[in-house]
């Protein structure tokens, strides 16, 4: 998929952090240049707290924004990330 000539590329299908492995689900593209990247964790019994480091794309534009949403148990939260910010939390 390209848009505006750019054409993201994941770069790995699993990431293994601590004791759970982040899958790549999907990466689908909106409007200019916005991409929306779907990951997921199975198999965690109880999730109270998820720490995120994020900073898709910013190898490549310095004015990026990463909007990240987290849902646990039916419990949906969201954050804004502006670059050059990398770090968040949800808890739940």
């Amino acid at each position: 998929m390209t848009v505006n000539g750019f054409e993201p590329q994941p770069s790995a299908q699993t990431t293994r952090n601590g004791d759970v492995v982040l899958t790549f689900d999907s990466l689908k593209a909106g409007q200019k240049l916005v991409f929306w990247s779907y990951f997921q964790v199975n198999n965690v019994p109880t999730v109270k707290k998820i720490d995120v480091s994020n900073s898709l794309l910013y190898d490549n534009f310095n004015q990026e924004i990463n909007i990240m949403h987290a849902s646990v148990g039916g419990v949906k939260k969201s954050t804004r990330l502006d670059y050059p910010a990398s770090a968040a939390s949800f808890e739940f």
